[in-house]
């Protein structure tokens, strides 16, 4: 199993949206709040798993109504606070990872939070331990692997990073695009950990290997996942290894 060893941590963030009643300075950055309307308006991904019953559970103890935005992933919610930083529509922000963490407060998005963090591992606020986000899940960057089409191809597991650029899986890996989607920005950030463990190539070498090795990059959507199936491999299961 071939598991990058970078880590990214997925962060809670606070902007404050609704009609905008109040505004203070912090350090560079305006931060508007508004009239309480008893609404928790939170944009995230569209496959969080945050059950009806969680929700429901929410609003019987504290009185909130739930609203939810969704977008595609981590750069999805990025691109909606950008789009809407003039007018914010959400309260919070869930699953900003920390690749775009940069991203959200140099352009002032976010507001401060009072939360109360305990018991949080250290290891958890390595990337930012400020108090514009808060860190609450965390996930490996691995690859996914068609096992029937190996055995059809009599090909093994490729241990290394290094082995996909060998002529046997030229035009055989796909990788989502890193400018589009927050597990392809995740992908490429990992690789540039792995590679700086390593001797035998830098991480921008490697792509080029992999780029003359004619692999895919793509956009992250729905109606593209069963043809580039087709194409690389045809019709197989895809478990993570």
């Amino acid at each position: 199993m071939i598991r990058i060893s970078v880590i990214l941590s997925v962060l809670l963030l606070a902007p404050l949206s609704g009609c905008l009643s109040q505004h203070t300075i912090t350090e560079e950055c305006v931060i508007s709040t508004s009239a309480d309307d008893k609404t928790l308006t939170i944009i995230t991904y569209d496959i969080i798993a945050l059950s009806d019953e969680v929700l429901e559970e929410f609003t019987n103890l504290t009185g909130y109504q739930i609203k939810m935005i969704r977008a595609e992933d981590s750069g999805g919610i990025l691109d909606n606070l950008l789009l809407t930083k003039e007018a914010p529509q959400a309260d919070l922000a869930l699953g900003l990872d920390n690749t775009y963490l940069q991203t959200a407060l140099d352009n002032c998005l976010l507001a401060p939070h009072s939360a109360t963090l305990p018991n949080i591992d250290p290891a958890a606020l390595a990337p930012y331990s400020g108090e514009m986000a808060v860190p609450f899940d965390q996930g490996y960057v691995c690859l996914n692997v068609d096992t029937q089409a190996l055995d059809e191809n009599n090909m093994t597991f490729p241990s290394t990073l290094e082995e996909l650029t060998n002529e046997e899986w030229k035009g055989r890996t796909a990788f989502p695009s890193p400018t589009t989607s927050s597990p392809g920005r995740a992908f490429m950030v990992a690789t540039i950990d792995y590679f700086e463990r390593q001797t035998t190539m830098d991480a921008m070498s490697w792509w080029e290997a992999m780029e003359k090795n004619d692999n895919l990059h793509f956009r992250m959507e729905r109606s593209l996942r069963d043809s580039l199936q087709r194409r690389l491999w045809g019709m197989g299961r895809w478990p993570p290894w």
